[in-house]
């Protein structure tokens, strides 16, 4: 069975829009920043965790994305230019 992944050891890429994960046949996890494949800045598997990233875009329903009156706790909000 696969642990949990967390914030710590992910960061950013675990709420971002364009982030997709990838196991492979043996259950091993890769996060893959699918924004690589149009613009030339980003790394397809960044080293994590990613704290800064100037293409980061909450994803729909996570924490960083909902209003602050939404009982959400914390935010990642978007990370600046490095």
């Amino acid at each position: 069975m696969s642990e949990p992944i967390g914030t710590d050891s992910v960061g950013l890429c675990l709420a971002c829009r364009w982030m997709q994960v990838v196991t492979n046949r043996r259950g091993s996890r890769f996060f893959r920043c699918t924004l690589a494949d149009t613009d030339e800045r980003f790394v397809r598997y960044p080293v994590l965790p990613v704290l800064r990233c100037i293409g980061y875009e909450p994803a729909a329903g996570s924490p960083a994305s909902l209003p602050p009156d939404s009982g959400a706790a914390g935010s990642a909000g978007p990370g600046g230019p490095p």
